[in-house]
């Protein structure tokens, strides 16, 4: 069964981004999918060709013979970092030329999450060729664009207010990455609980594992020892 509270809408990711990089939110989503740094999933995806073959080994000789594209539907994919284009950014909903791919036009529409586009091939001794991509229902994920967002919206202090340390660890991104699991998995369900901290410390050791790091455990307790602090914090503003 899917999980959506994994996945955010179009509309949901932009406004998460805009805090950061203002009118530019969509720009960046759209180039961090092209590069293949944000997993985009279309709810229903949908591939039609026209005119369009494709080369294929016989099996017994060394020859090859064209074969018809298949359209394709697919529930619940992941779309490719070829299917985005930056002009997917400011596009409209009814298409426009994509200046940077010779024949291809392209939509968005953030509100309902609905992306795709149409390439045209014009060869000079035959009809002519497309092939079109059309995404639905597209959701981001959330922890990759938590990511991308920044300690600016994680509601705790930020590592650039941390005192000078001489390591080269990136706190930075381990303080949000810490807050987007913990507004998500509840790290840690009991903030005032013996050990509470050293939950932290176990989670901040593991994250940093994961990216071929490892701080020392006194480097990692006096900022474990800090998130627990700002949550303190937040949780009793809260009961007030």
């Amino acid at each position: 069964m899917m999980d959506w509270e994994n996945w955010l809408t179009p509309l949901a990711a932009v406004e998460l981004l805009e805090p950061r990089y203002g009118k530019d939110a969509k720009r960046v989503i759209v180039t961090r999918c092209e590069r293949g740094l944000l997993d985009g999933l279309a709810t229903i995806l949908v591939n039609t060709f026209h005119n369009r073959t494709e080369a294929q080994w016989d099996g017994e000789y060394e020859r090859y013979f064209e074969v018809p594209c298949d359209d394709t539907r697919h529930e619940l994919r992941i779309l490719p970092s070829t299917f985005w284009s930056k002009a997917m950014a400011d596009a409209p909903a009814e298409g426009c030329d994509d200046q940077d791919g010779f024949g291809r036009t392209v939509y968005a529409d953030w509100e309902i999450g609905d992306f795709g586009f149409k390439q045209v091939y014009c060869p000079s001794d035959a009809p002519e060729q497309w092939d079109r991509s059309e995404a639905a229902g597209v959701h981001f994920n959330r922890k990759q664009i938590q990511l991308v967002a920044g300690p600016a919206r994680t509601g705790f202090q930020t590592a650039r207010e941390l005192p000078p340390s001489r390591n080269k660890y990136d706190w930075e991104a381990a303080i949000a990455a810490f807050g987007g699991a913990q507004n998500k998995l509840d790290v840690v369900p009991d903030l005032y609980a013996h050990g509470a901290q050293a939950e932290i410390e176990r989670w901040l050791s593991a994250w940093f594992e994961a990216r071929g790091e490892n701080p020392a455990e006194p480097t990692i307790r006096p900022k474990a020892a800090l998130i627990l602090r700002e949550y303190q914090k937040a949780d009793g503003a809260n009961l007030r």
